[in-house]
């Protein structure tokens, strides 16, 4: 008999019990597919309670962007499907998935059963409802078609428009779900989550241009030793530009896109597949700003890539998450140890000359030794001359600073 999951425990046991059913290949009307069914439900159920994520793609979406992602062909479903007019039925939306289509999908195409198995929609039709389904109206279509992140043929159509930035982010919704992959979220202010999925899909999309051509990527990498070569670069002028052509020959993609309103976003960091992508807005136009978003975000691709499929931070907000907590402080360590900082007289005194000393011995910028101290006595008036305002967009004039709307801050 199964019951209500409660734990995360119970959670993947009920997960691999449903993994197990399939595998059964139960026959429709069964009672072991009464059970899928049923596991499915408590599964979404506990889901919705526990994992933050955002919204989950309906099951062709996620069909949709698995051919896409394969190159496939409508003609290649008809092996998990059964014919051509059945894989045009239930890519149309006018038949339902069936449980031994969902195992061969699942088999075939590596989504997830329980992503493909959903309740009928409330209206009798049959068709395929999402768990949190995405409401295109709240998107900022009107900033995606500014920014030209969306060129469609024909601005006018309200139904075109919207059809556009719909495609526009599901790949990313699609690439959640699909591999079950939770969403973290740094920020104590009610922000507009929509316009982060925007975003976020922005990131992916710029990514996506050039990612072929980067390097392989080896998560071994990512070392303190490897943050501390990047937070060097911070010595020389360009150095900002320097650090992502660094991240690149390793294999790490950065994009620098400008914050939407209410996102209130520092950064954010992107798993796709095997290769990680960073995402910058240099909301702040300072140095210290810059170094410590870039080594904080290198920080979570070093220590937390199993956690979460989406980090997304306002490194203004204090946080009580341990990933975040766990980020923080490798990105302070990696620019100063601890020990480096005990022995300094930095940590002790807010002068000039402490920081400039300290950044000397450690050939960075004193840009970040001041930031340390701001950071260390909560005190962001202090040496304001040390932390080079306007020292970074200027770096990068090909991304477009001004279109018109607020920032995100």
């Amino acid at each position: 008999m199964e019951k209500v999951i409660k734990t995360p425990d119970e959670y993947a046991e009920a997960l691999a019990r449903l993994h197990s059913l399939l595998d059964a290949n139960p026959a429709e009307s069964s009672k072991l597919a009464d059970q899928v069914e049923l596991l499915a439900l408590l599964l979404s159920t506990y889901e919705k309670a526990n994992f933050e994520a955002l919204p989950s793609p309906t099951p062709i979406e996620a069909i949709r962007f698995r051919m896409e992602q394969m190159g496939l062909a409508q003609k290649d479903l008809v092996k998990y499907l059964g014919s051509p007019s059945r894989v045009s039925e239930v890519l149309s939306g006018k038949r339902d998935l069936t449980l031994p289509m969902i195992r061969a999908i699942n088999a075939g195409l590596g989504i997830p059963a329980d992503l493909l198995i959903k309740e009928p929609h409330s209206d009798g039709t049959g068709s395929n409802e999402p768990n949190n389904p995405l409401d295109i109206s709240k998107l900022p279509i009107d900033l995606m078609v500014r920014r030209r992140w969306i060129n469609p043929q024909n601005r006018d159509d309200v139904s075109e428009v919207a059809a556009a930035a719909h495609a526009y982010v599901t790949p990313v919704l699609s690439y959640a779900a699909a591999f079950k992959r939770t969403v973290h979220f740094r920020s104590a202010r009610n922000i507009d989550r929509y316009a982060v999925i925007a975003w976020v899909a922005r990131v992916w999309h710029a990514a996506s241009a050039t990612i072929e051509d980067l390097p392989p990527f080896d998560r071994t990498s990512i070392t303190r030793d490897m943050m501390r070569d990047v937070i060097r670069l911070s010595w020389i002028e360009t150095g900002p530009i320097v650090a992502l052509e660094f991240l690149r020959r390793a294999g790490i993609c950065v994009v620098i896109e400008p914050a939407l309103p209410r996102t209130y976003l520092d950064g954010a960091t992107l798993f796709t597949g095997e290769r990680p992508i960073i995402g910058l807005t240099i909301r702040f136009d300072r140095l210290d700003n810059f170094w410590f978003v870039l080594l904080h975000e290198l920080a979570h691709i070093a220590l937390h890539r199993e956690k979460a499929m989406l980090f997304v931070d306002d490194l203004e907000s204090e946080s009580a998450d341990e990933e975040e907590r766990e980020a923080d402080e490798a990105a302070l360590d990696a620019a100063i140890t601890r020990d480096e900082w005990r022995r300094s007289p930095a940590s002790k005194v807010r002068s000039r000359q402490a920081a400039e000393h300290l950044a000397q011995q450690l050939r960075i910028s004193p840009s970040v030794v001041a930031g340390r101290i701001r950071r260390q006595y909560n005190d962001y008036t202090a040496l304001n001359e040390l932390i080079g305002h306007g020292k970074v967009r200027s770096l990068f004039p090909q991304v477009l600073w001004n279109d018109g709307d607020e920032r995100g801050t």
